[in-house]
């Protein structure tokens, strides 16, 4: 068990609601460093309030959340790309590599080369020019993915990840989560298609995921020396019925 000062986010006795309306009551639930949560249940049951409220977004209604996380990323399940962002599909996963350091400064070569080997990796990078807005649901999905792994996150949250995507792309997203989670980002991802996360995880061998994920310490696309990989401990939340709960499907 990791230390309490490890946790990149920590619920204590945490009630979360929708407004005034509770959702979740008495959470007590982490996030450490290496971490790959799959967090599942019925529709409306609060996943998105509780992933929201991991990443600042909503507060609790009662209780205490700790975020320690310093450079956290966010997938969220809603389509909003098409008419927020009047960008190309490089430039739009290029914001998120140059989010952690600001807009002053502006994108370096390392950021661009580790943009690039993400759109490859997602099967994106023949789209890099086009509009954002022209892409289809799937690819706009992917792009989201691609930007918030552009900021090299050291808290990862996707909620329904792969719900746009055919078994291929789902894979690769997949494989990429695990991967930010081997080289030490704590990963939730909300998803109906947890079987889809558990072939994954059997398939993947930790020694090649950590490869997939372009990084700084790489200069862009390819394997990288990066940080050292770890063992993934992928664990279960179930959320129903204003609980949520450790327990496998």
């Amino acid at each position: 068990m990791s230390p309490p000062d490890s946790k990149l986010v920590a619920f204590e006795r945490a009630c979360l609601g929708l407004g005034s309306v509770e959702v979740l009551r008495e959470l007590e639930w982490s996030v450490a460093p290496g971490d790959l949560w799959v967090v599942y249940g019925p529709s409306g049951g609060g996943k998105t309030t509780l992933l929201r409220t991991a990443l600042g977004l909503a507060a609790a209604l009662r209780g205490a959340v700790v975020q320690r996380a310093t450079r956290p990323a966010w997938v969220p399940q809603r389509e909003l790309t098409p008419d927020l962002f009047p960008v190309r599909l490089d430039e739009f996963v290029l914001a998120g590599a140059a989010r952690p350091r600001g807009w002053r400064r502006g994108p370096s070569a390392s950021d661009r080369g580790r943009v690039e080997g993400l759109l490859a990796e997602l099967e994106l990078l023949a789209d890099a020019g086009r509009p954002l807005r022209s892409l289809s649901g799937g690819q706009r999905q992917r792009a989201l993915v691609a930007r918030a792994l552009a900021a090299e996150p050291d808290l990862l949250v996707l909620d329904e990840p792969t719900s746009a995507l055919d078994a291929e792309n789902a894979e690769r997203v997949l494989r990429l989560a695990f991967c930010a989670a081997a080289r030490g980002a704590g990963v939730v991802c909300a998803t109906h298609q947890f079987e889809r996360v558990s072939e994954v995880g059997r398939s993947v061998q930790s020694d090649a995921v950590v490869g997939l994920l372009p990084s700084s310490a790489s200069g862009g696309a390819g394997p990288s020396a990066g940080p050292s990989q770890a063992p993934v401990r992928v664990r279960w939340l179930r959320v129903d019925s204003g609980r949520a709960q450790e327990a496998a499907p």
